[in-house]
């Protein structure tokens, strides 16, 4: 299995999107996360099957082992994910919110140690959504 890492950002006007590695770089804007993931695996699929396949690296590879790991910076998570609340997540985090908040306002910069604790936090809310049933 592959890991390939997709760099998503939000702007005014909808999504951009890339991958990087050694050997290319790939890009594209949408509208969604989902197209953007759509057409940059689409754009993988072409690069394995015409460029790749004359690459060790690549030339085995099938589209189905790749592994494709969403990242965002920290600004373009809370722009992509509004309806995310910034105190829930503190609250898990240990963070102050306020601070939390500069940082979504891309007023301030986290360091990688907070990045990682409010990281911590979104997995954690996830994985408690995971959990509920609705009756």
């Amino acid at each position: 299995m592959k890991d390939l890492e997709i760099i998503i950002e939000k702007g005014e006007n909808g999504f951009s999107g890339w991958i990087e590695t050694d050997d290319f770089l790939l890009s594209t804007m949408a509208d969604t996360e989902m197209a953007i993931v759509d057409e940059l695996k689409k754009q993988v699929a072409d690069y394995i099957q015409h460029e790749g396949k004359e690459k060790a690296e690549w030339k085995n590879l099938s589209l189905d082992q790749i592994h494709f790991v969403n990242k965002y910076y920290l600004v373009d998570f809370f722009k992509a994910y509004e309806a995310i609340k910034i105190n829930k997540i503190t609250e898990l985090a240990g963070l102050n919110e306020s601070q939390v908040r500069h940082y979504a306002s891309g007023k301030r910069n986290a360091s990688v140690i907070t990045v990682q604790k409010i990281e911590n936090a979104l997995h954690k809310f996830a994985q408690n959504l995971l959990d509920v049933r609705l009756v």
